[in-house]
């Protein structure tokens, strides 16, 4: 059967799952000679086939879980390239070779532009020779090119490759297969079948694979692509080996080969056309990809119409980016919607292996790439080489990880950019170094051949993969403009691609990097309409910083000079407070070429930027000579220096002996000068946030440069953070000074590098610094001694004076690295810096003491003397304490003006450079400041001392150098009296302040040591009450010479005086003044009571809280301590005629400091009724004592269980005076007289005008309130009498019952007393003459509105329509008394919403409508879509309104039948 080519199969299957073994053709020898087509039918609805382990195998697949060996005839060449171009309109095509094809053959034609959808297919209608004839016209171009540069053939030529197996495997067509994109798939792989784990292994060979693949399955657990290789094996030489070979891959819906978790696979000699992603997936270990060629790979997110805005899927034609130990070997991409080749390099010490050989890109994006998250294949340094890329529209290499990278012995032909590298870390931020770089090695670089076409090599912005990749675009995608490589950016951190544009940067430059160029030849670069191509140029979106490259044996072939280089210029744009802040960043004025031997430039020497563009030119630039530090431009003694003839010469130093540019936009500098790039960085903590730039690096010879470091990288809540990192870079000469200005305050600790040199190129720097704190510098890490600095005999750090300006400066010649000097006169620390190693300058603490004696001679100098003696007094050693100055000077001194010469010895203690820290500056400065301002050095340094002054470390004046003169202190003076007469606890009306004043009456500023200023403390000398106490801030310390005291006050009234004495420190105990009497007020205070107990009952607990409250402000006092007293309450009786009841429980209780609260937990009383009980609060010892009334209403327990059958107010009058303030205590005494009834409870009560009228308010039985009303009614008639005050009056002839005059059968005639007051009538006669105008008006208003109406109805609107209405109407008319129906003015519109009731339907009854027990009421409302019968609303889709018809319900689908 395997001879018979006459043989013709079709196998027609839903799917085929292989546990065993299909075979068709034995191996590649002894292939299948017939005629197979595998169709397989399904669509994304097929049933899937169920799985227990492995990848699924879904729908619509042949699962090869034993094993599947397809071998079809070869067909003998299958893949060959244009001899002749292919123009548009050709019928015919001429290869290379003569090919052994048919008629009826499908071919493919690849794409020579950077359009990938520019392949072609193509049926032959006939071959002869190496002509094939097409059965349609050539639609585009397609090159047959070559060309020699420098003896190097370089070809761009179209494949043709032929597409018709014998054996195919198809996926069938059905109705919208396309839009879903669902064909037919290969899976080898793994499965548990039969109670076992079988794995299977493919061979493929001549297979033709014809809509196959399943888009949109991508992932690497389930990737159902057009044959995947999954979690299975590949020995060669055994049954079980997997291979896929010469194979035809065309018109799939996915990836048409992945390989995952194999090893050792082999995929050769394959052609694929049109996938949607990549063309082949590798994800396994060693397997070996040769000889494929991939055209037409299409991006998903655009597929079938697409816009995915949001689709960042940067994949790549060759998808390789996981795999490891990839070989890759003369394959071929040739139109890809993305990236040719995603890699992850070749780890560098094995780049040489000839794993990766001639590999070709065309018609990409991109046609090498690798992304900052993805894996490298080695952690240290990748390459990348052997790669032919052309006519890629944004890269053709585009690099962009971590690793150093060696790109090498690659062509790079008319790409957008030939090489982009970005090489990423370690973050600035945290100072971190490492000595990356990028290597460019022997590659060729050609900006455009003779082929290029103006018309044709371009691509449209409408094309919608164009369009949703701008984030990746590169800057040389037009027809003018190509570049050849830009300069390395060395960042700090991920810029985020593909997510984020691929140029830009989004962290901090990093320290280090380098670039070096060797032996790389460039060709056919020049001008161009509307520009020119460049060889190499600056990233245009790098604004942070630049890192130099070094070219070495370049070799050019038709490369215009002005076409070399090109320096962008900075950013404008950038210039804001979210970004560079004032004045651009330093990237594009820092960029530096080097030619070490004269290839590129045609010279050794220099490609620098004009680092002073636009100075006092374009003011958007910020920059000028007002940028420069002040601390530049101003002399010791304060002068303003002229900058004009200070620094007139701006920019990097000498590059006004170089050659301009324009077209380069920099300097072409012979090597009369060797510049090296130097990075300065601030190593504080603060280091983010504390501004330094402007930083101006200053030559002696009048050059000056302006650095402003990194932008704004940072993004809190949406906004930029306001943090730019201190380091910058700055480009130096060697062998030559440089001197370096910050705009703020220097750091404590800064860091010198000078990058990418041997150990014998030096520079000398140095540092301005105002501080007189000792700069200590360390070469990596070891601490180098001044170079005036020596160990006396003792063994102790001394420092030899300076006698001569600049006696002991470094010398840069002398090329000791970390060589320097402090010169005091100057401010400024000098050092030698040599090679690439890191110089630190730490800022030392210190304290500088000053000595001012009479003038003496060098000879009369005994400085040693001093020094030890100073030190005995501090008691310590020796060997910290040092002469670090001397400066004699003559002044003026006196009121006569006296010339007073005198010497000046500064002296520094510190501990020795190097040494462990143990001096207690602290201490130092305490006892050095006390001394002179207390007694005189005198006799501890054996010499008059005309004026002492220190600097002590981290003082603000530390910060400007100034040296504090230490005044000798007079007396404390009282500035501000205090003033009492407020009340006790409240602070004085006017606190006190001090001062100390010398013996000239000036005030002592620097009063003691900053960290020990001197403390004065107040206090109680005397006064009224011997347990008051002064509180507040009683401790003040003395900033700038004064002491002022806030918020203190006296506990207790009376008259006292204060004491102030200096308390710190002790030898100032004599410094002390006493106040004036002050007079503090007692506090209005009053009581506050709370009753706790809600249900109050006759011999029960009851609780009552008190409190004090301070009148004047209505505040409740928890705080009863204030005046060192305590404090008790007293419940008793307040008066038993108002309450014959007796009080029981605790009747007196303390109340409790931490709450100022006083609580009777257990008062009782024996009666019910309404008790007034008297509380007296009262302090110990007795200076307060406050009273108040408490009315406390109780019930017999009875009482509290009555079951309430009627509930009344009842109202008695009293002939007697109304008093408001004793109405209620005759209240309670009336309560009380009727209050002791078992079947009746009073609830509440009340008193009124009127003589004296008492409320009741009483719930009873029906027998009580008989009883009770009787009782009331016989006493009035009676005339029983009641005693208020000793007043002693009857019952009036007046009773009340909820309001009515209540007659009784026995009270007699009840009627108004005489003596009621006017004010009642008063009011009655009020409210008459109220109602009389209210009803006038209203009148009006009605006889106005009737007028108004029978106006309109006559004359206006004669003819108003009217309307009969039906019985219904009527009826429900009458049914809800209504006297109109307003159906038009509740509604214009009849819907659902509307007040209109419908037809049938009765109106809404008015809210609050009450109905009689037992009733019902049916209401019906109407919705639309419901008719009154509906038992249950339906819901209304608003197309329900519409008039269009239903949309039909869709079909479920019906499973196929298996075949």
């Amino acid at each position: 059967m395997l001879d018979n080519s006459s043989l013709d199969i079709l196998l027609e299957a839903d799917y085929i799952h292989i546990t065993g073994r299909l075979v068709a053709g034995w191996s590649q020898a002894q292939p299948f000679r017939g005629r197979l087509r595998i169709l397989l039918n399904g669509h994304q609805r097929s049933e899937v086939f169920p799985h227990v382990s492995g990848a699924p195998p879904g729908a619509k697949f042949i699962g090869a879980f034993g094993g599947l060996q397809l071998h079809g005839v070869d067909p003998g060449i299958i893949r060959t390239r244009l001899s002749e171009t292919a123009n548009v309109g050709d019928q015919t095509l001429t290869v290379e070779d003569n090919v052994g094809w048919s008629a009826g053959n499908e071919i493919l034609l690849t794409t020579t532009d950077y359009n990938s959808w520019h392949t072609e297919t193509f049926t032959i209608t006939s071959v002869s020779g190496n002509v094939i004839s097409l059965n349609d016209s050539v639609r585009f171009t397609h090159l047959a090119y070559n060309t020699t540069i420098d003896g190097t053939t370089l070809e761009m030529k179209a494949e043709v490759a032929l597409l018709t197996r014998n054996i195919k495997i198809e996926g069938n067509e059905y109705t919208g297969s396309e839009s879903e994109s669902f064909g037919a798939r290969v899976l080898v792989g793994q499965t548990f079948y039969d109670g076992e784990q079988r794995a299977g292994f493919g061979q493929f060979s001549n297979v033709e694979f014809f809509h196959t693949g399943q888009e949109g399955f991508t992932e690497n657990y389930d990737a159902r692509f057009s044959l995947t290789f999954m979690d299975t094996t590949s020995t060669p030489g055994q049954i079980m080996y997997s291979f896929v070979k010469r194979c035809a891959f065309h018109n799939g819906y996915s990836t048409a080969i992945g390989a995952f978790a194999i090893q050792g696979l082999e995929i050769d000699e394959n052609t694929v056309h049109h996938t949607v992603g990549p063309g082949i997936r590798v994800e396994g270990t060693d397997v070996e990809v040769t000889n494929n060629l991939v055209a037409l790979s299409i991006w998903p997110g655009s597929y079938l119409d697409r816009s995915e805005p949001f689709n960042i899927e940067y994949e790549g034609a060759f998808e390789g980016s996981l795999s490891t130990g990839l070989v890759l070997i003369n394959n071929t991409v040739a139109g890809a919607e993305r990236l040719g080749f995603h890699l992850p390099g070749q780890a560098c010490t094995t780049g040489d292996s000839g794993l990766w050989s001639n590999n070709r890109a065309s018609g990409a994006l991109i046609g090498v790439g690798i992304f900052p998250e993805d894996p490298a294949a080695d952690a240290t340094c990748v390459t990348y080489s052997g790669f032919t890329l052309w006519k890629n529209f944004d890269f053709g290499i585009y690099y962009n990880n971590e690793p150093s990278v060696v790109l090498k012995n690659n062509r790079l032909i008319e790409n957008g950019i030939g090489i982009f590298p970005m090489v990423i870390g370690p973050s600035a931020t945290g100072h971190a170094y490492a000595d990356k770089y990028c290597e460019i090695d022997d590659n060729i670089f050609v900006g455009k051949t003779s082929s290029f076409s103006y018309t044709d090599d371009v691509m449209s912005s409408s094309d919608e993969n164009i369009a949703l990749s701008g984030q990746g675009r590169g800057s040389g995608t037009g027809t003018c403009g190509k570049i050849g490589f830009m300069m390395t950016t060395f960042t700090g951190g991920s810029n985020a691609s593909p997510f984020k544009p691929f140029m830009n940067i989004m962290s901090y430059n990093a320290i280090g990097g380098r670039t070096m160029v060797d032996g790389n030849l460039f060709a056919n670069y020049g001008s161009c309409t509307g520009g020119r191509d460049h060889v190499i140029t600056t990233n245009p979106s790098n604004e942070d910083g630049a890192h130099p490259a070094y070219i070495t044996n370049a070799r050019w072939e038709n490369v215009e000079p002005d076409s070399k280089v090109f320096f962008h210029k900075e950013s404008v744009g950038k210039i804001n407070s979210a970004d560079c802040v004032d004045m651009a960043c330093d990237a594009k004025k820092k960029a530096m070429i080097v030619d070490e031997d004269g290839s590129f430039l045609n010279h050794v020497g220099f490609v620098l930027p004009d680092s002073a563009s636009e100075w006092d030119g374009d003011r958007r630039y910020g920059l000028g000579d007002y940028r420069i530090p002040k601390v530049m431009l101003t002399t010791p003694d304060g002068q303003k220096i002229d900058v004009n003839s200070y620094a007139p010469k701006k920019g990097i130093f000498k590059t006004d002996n170089c050659t301009w540019n324009s077209n380069w936009r920099g300097f072409d500098c012979q090597d009369f000068y060797d510049w090296r790039l130097l990075t300065i960085e601030s190593m504080d903590g603060d280091t983010e946030t504390r501004r330094l730039s402007p930083v101006a690096v200053f030559n002696p010879e009048g050059y000056i440069d302006l650095i402003n470091g990194p932008q704004d990288h940072g993004w809190c809540s949406g906004y930029t953070c306001r943090k730019r990192l201190s380091t910058f870079q700055a480009i130096v000469a060697l062998d030559n000074p440089f001197d370096i200005f910050l705009s703020s305050t220097n750091p404590r600790q800064m860091r010198y590098m000078l990058m990418n040199s041997n150990s014998d190129d030096c520079v000398r720097l140095s540092i301005w610094s105002l501080q007189q704190n000792r700069l200590e510098v360390e070469v990596d890490g070891v601490v180098k001694m001044p170079k005036n600095g020596y160990l006396d005999s003792n063994g102790r750090f001394r420092l030899n004076l300076q006698n001569t300006n600049h006696q002991h400066m470094p010398e840069v010649a002398d090329k000791v690295n970390g060589e320097n000097y402090l010169s005091r006169a100057e401010s400024t620390l000098f050092w030698v810096q040599c090679g690439s190693s890191e110089v630190t300058v730490t800022m030392k603490d210190v304290i500088v003491v000053s000595f001012t004696l009479p003038a003496m001679t060098e000879e009369e100098f005994f400085g040693e003397k001093i020094v030890e003696n100073l030190a005995a007094f501090l008691d310590m050693d020796p060997n910290k304490v040092r002469v670090v100055n001397i400066v004699s000077d003559t002044s003026s001194s006196g009121r006569r003006k006296r010339s007073l010469q005198t010497t000046t010895f500064y002296i520094e203690i510190a501990d020795a450079p190097g040494e462990t820290p143990t001096v207690d500056y602290d201490t130092v400065g305490a006892k050095v400041c006390n001394q002179a301002q207390l007694s005189t050095f005198d006799e501890i340094i054996n010499a008059t001392v005309l004026f002492t002054a220190i600097q002590e470390p981290n003082t603000p004046g530390a910060q400007s150098g100034q040296m504090v003169t230490l005044q000798k202190s007079g007396q404390l003076v009282m500035d501000t009296a205090i003033v009492g007469d407020v009340q006790e606890g409240r602070a004085f009306s006017v606190q006190p302040k001090f001062k100390v004043i010398d013996d000239n009456g000036d005030v002592v500023t620097y009063l003691g040591a900053y960290t020990s200023p001197w403390v004065i403390e107040a206090s109680i000398q005397s006064g009224s009450s011997s347990r008051a106490r002064l509180l507040g801030n009683t401790t003040v310390t003395f900033v700038d010479g004064w002491a002022n005291f806030t918020n203190m006050y006296i506990t207790n009234r009376g008259d006292y005086i204060l004491q102030f004495n200096i308390t710190d420190p002790p030898s100032a105990a004599n410094f002390s003044l006493a106040s004036n009497t002050i007079t503090i007020n007692g506090r209005n205070l009053g009581p506050h009571a709370e009753l706790k107990t809600t249900n109050r009952l006759v011999g029960f607990p009851i609780e009552l809280e008190v409190q004090l409250e301070d009148k004047d402000t209505n505040s409740l006092i928890s705080d009863i301590e204030w005046a060192n007293l305590t404090w008790t309450a007293t419940a008793s009786i307040f008066d038993v005629a108002f309450c014959p009841s007796t009080l029981g429980g605790t009747l007196t209780v303390p109340f409790d400091p931490s709450t100022g609260k006083a609580s009777f937990l257990n008062l009782q009383l024996n009666r019910p009724g309404k008790c007034p009980v008297k509380v007296t609060i009262e302090s110990d010892p007795v200076e307060y004592t406050v009273e108040m009334v408490v009315l406390i209403d109780l019930l017999t327990q009875q009482q509290k269980n009555l079951v309430t059958e009627e509930t009344h107010t009842l109202e008695l009058k009293f002939p007697i005076s109304y008093d408001s303030d004793r109405a209620p205590y005759w209240t309670a005494q009336v309560r009380n007289y009727y209050g002791d009834k078992t079947n009746m409870r009073i609830t509440s009560d009340g008193h009124r005008r009127g003589s004296f009228v008492v409320t009741l308010n009483i719930e009873a039985t029906s027998t009580g309130y008989n009883e009770t009303i009787t009782t009331m009614c016989g006493e009035i008639q009676n005339g029983t009498t009641f005693t208020f005050d000793n007043t002693t009056v009857t019952m009036s002839n007046y009773l009340t019952v909820d309001g009515v005059t209540y007659y009784g059968v026995s009270c007699g005639d009840i009627v108004e007393s005489d003596d009621d007051d006017d004010d009642r009538h008063r009011k009655d006669n009020d409210l008459e003459t109220v109602y009389i105008v209210v009803i006038v008006i209203l009148s009006v208003l009605v006889v106005a509105l009737l007028a108004i109406l029978l106006l309109y109805k006559f004359y206006f609107h004669p003819k108003a329509q009217t309307r009969d209405l039906t019985a219904t109407q009527r009826g429900f008319m009458h049914q809800n008394m209504r006297g109109d129906y307003l159906v038009d003015s509740l509604s214009k519109e009849d819907t659902f919403t509307s007040l209109r009731s419908r037809a049938g339907s009765p109106p809404m009854p008015p809210v609050g409508t009450a109905y009689p027990s037992g009733g019902t009421f049916d209401l019906h409302v109407q919705t639309p879509g419901r008719g009154l019968d509906s038992p249950v609303p339906r819901v209304i889709q608003p197309s329900t309104f519409s008039d269009r018809p239903p949309k039909p319900p869709t079909p479920e689908p019906a499973f196929l039948v298996r075949k």
